[in-house]
């Protein structure tokens, strides 16, 4: 019976506090984190090839993003947290009741860092817009992107964004930025084809309208020569009779 009753308290053990040990790790590794929700990779490649890995809670609630980084009074520089939106929309967030400045990254739904609000100041009730279409917001460490020299058209990659598949690729994903320039581009070819066509189209119609005319000159010219002859033809036979009869 006491061997039976062992048995079930370590069972007990094993599966009630195995759990809570693994969530404590999974936190991370910072003993002086204050992570509440478990920590998720997010890469961050820049522009300059740098590469840099931050350990993000991921507020997907409401409750969980109206709550955010609110009262917590410490942040690792490598941690942070991101609040994804079910679609692309424009963000509009601010610092009420948050102790700790704030870096606040702006990412589309390819993961591109569209705006970021460098060094938000606590406490501020400031309203601070993502001014494009964004996915997910990133909370980061204040100071953290200009240190790190993170910038607009720099990528994030984790599974919100379906990108990972494109994480080690040599060169970074086309740009906002590239995509416009491309789009105007060809927009700028497709203007030169159509100038091109009536310009061409214009000529043909001058040509076709020259020769026309050219033509209608020559049938005018043919019918004058030819009442000419015949205004002649008639004044000869006349001049002739007139001759016969006065003979």
């Amino acid at each position: 019976m006491k061997i039976k009753s062992l048995i079930t308290f370590f069972t007990f053990c094993f599966v009630v506090v195995t759990p809570v040990l693994l969530t404590a790790c999974f936190s991370g590794e910072d003993s002086n984190s204050e992570a509440v929700l478990p920590l998720e990779e997010f890469i961050i490649r820049t522009q300059e090839g740098e590469r840099f890995v931050f350990k993000l809670e991921v507020a997907r609630t409401p409750e969980e993003q109206l709550k955010g980084l609110m009262h917590r009074t410490y942040l690792p520089e490598d941690e942070g947290m991101a609040f994804p939106a079910k679609e692309s929309k424009v963000f509009n967030m601010w610092m009420k009741d948050t102790k700790i400045p704030l870096d606040m990254v702006f990412v589309d739904s390819l993961g591109e860092i569209r705006h970021i609000h460098w060094d938000a100041e606590p406490y501020s009730e400031e309203v601070i817009n993502s001014q494009f279409p964004s996915l997910v917001v990133l909370e980061l460490h204040g100071g953290i992107a200009l240190e790190k020299n993170i910038n607009p058209g720099d990528f994030v990659f984790h599974p919100l964004f379906k990108n990972m598949d494109k994480v080690d690729d040599p060169e970074l994903p086309e740009t906002a930025m590239d995509r416009l320039n491309a789009e105007e581009e060809a927009f700028l070819e497709k203007e030169r084809k159509r100038v091109e066509y009536w310009e061409n189209y214009n000529k043909e119609l001058q040509e076709k309208e020259m020769e026309d005319s050219m033509q209608e000159a020559d049938r005018q010219q043919n019918i004058s020569d030819a009442i000419e002859e015949e205004v002649k033809r008639l004044s000869d036979e006349m001049d002739k009779k007139e001759a016969e009869e006065n003979q």
